[in-house]
């Protein structure tokens, strides 16, 4: 989790870095938070899944999206929107 949140914070390889991101926060909700019977959200700030989908569903958008024009695989390699 912590070499792809650095992959994706630098744009580098960002598909299989979400792709590994969004594994690992699938595990967290379906093993781990739903089989203990933990809500989406907690108002009484208990355990939850509520950051694990955020962050799954963020993951999900970069692994269909891409990085975008401002990060190091548009550098290297190139891309929609950039001059090389």
């Amino acid at each position: 989790a912590f070499g792809g949140g650095v992959a994706v914070a630098l744009g580098l390889l960002t598909p299989l870095a979400a792709l590994g991101l969004l594994a690992t926060m699938l595990v967290a909700v379906f093993v781990v938070h739903i089989p203990a019977g933990h809500p989406f959200f907690d108002p009484d700030h208990g355990p939850s899944w509520e950051l694990a989908g955020v962050y799954g569903a963020i993951s999900l958008r970069l692994l269909l999206a891409g990085s975008g024009r401002y990060s190091l695989d548009a550098l290297l390699v190139g891309g929609p929107g950039t001059s090389k």
